[in-house]
């Protein structure tokens, strides 16, 4: 479900279970064209150290150098309402010289029953955050968790990129930007009313496209599963759930 394009960019919206695809789930995401907002609701009743991860993604059509990028500011406008345990965050993606995903930036911006490794902390010009960095396969992580408890209004990833950097750590090619939500257990719905990437120059923002959407309204629900089998929630694009 594409937000926005152009010839630079693109966003879509993804309704992702791509860790636990098997579980007992209720997700489904919405955009609505009469009103400026996207999110996605889920119902997940058993535990998985797996998380589901709806989210809204931003890539822009060619990867972009990190050493071109003087400013990379993200814009959010969220409200989570939940319970249980889920992880609002940016996850951020970055390849090598040879196009290879090389590290993968995740900033926390709202965590519900996950604790974090805090080892130092870095400050971006809006917030302070907890940092860590570790190896996993042929990647390597770096986590940047806000500190407090309200989901931040303006994140700057060139701080952290430089912050990165500072320990060793310089990717080459920005790839892409998702925001959305890791859910191991529980219920809940995220509005996100304002989602603006700015890179250098270039501003981009999903809710600028509302009024090309051809349909008004556009739900996109994944199956719940009780018991192996397998229920249809929605009764065509439009429809409501059975």
């Amino acid at each position: 479900m594409n937000l926005n394009s152009d010839q630079n960019s693109t966003f879509r919206i993804e309704n992702s279970v791509y860790d636990d695809p098997n579980n007992v789930h209720l997700q489904c995401t919405f955009l609505s064209k009469d009103a400026p907002y996207a999110g996605w609701i889920w119902y997940k009743p058993i535990f998985s150290a797996k998380p589901d991860f709806p989210n809204l993604i931003f890539e822009p059509v060619s990867s972009i150098p990190v050493d071109q990028i003087s400013k990379f500011v993200v814009g959010i406008d969220a409200t989570v309402n939940g319970a249980g345990r889920y992880n609002l965050i940016l996850d951020i993606w970055f390849a090598n010289q040879s196009k290879q995903i090389s590290d993968e930036l995740m900033v926390f911006l709202l965590r519900h029953g996950q604790g974090m490794d805090t080892r130092e902390f870095m400050y971006d010009g809006y917030n302070t955050y907890s940092y860590f960095s570790f190896k996993s396969n042929s990647q390597r992580e770096h986590i940047f968790a806000v500190e407090g408890s309200a989901i931040p209004r303006l994140v700057n990833v060139t701080a952290m990129l430089e912050h990165m950097a500072r320990k060793g750590y310089s990717p080459a090619y920005f790839l892409n930007l998702e925001l959305g939500d890791e859910l191991f257990q529980g219920l809940g719905e995220t509005i996100i009313t304002q989602y603006n990437v700015t890179i250098n120059a270039e501003f981009r923002a999903f809710r600028d496209s509302r009024s090309s959407m051809e349909a008004l309204d556009a739900i996109s629900c994944v199956d719940i599963i009780i018991k192996n089998t397998k229920k249809p929630l929605l009764d065509g694009n439009k429809g409501g759930i059975t």
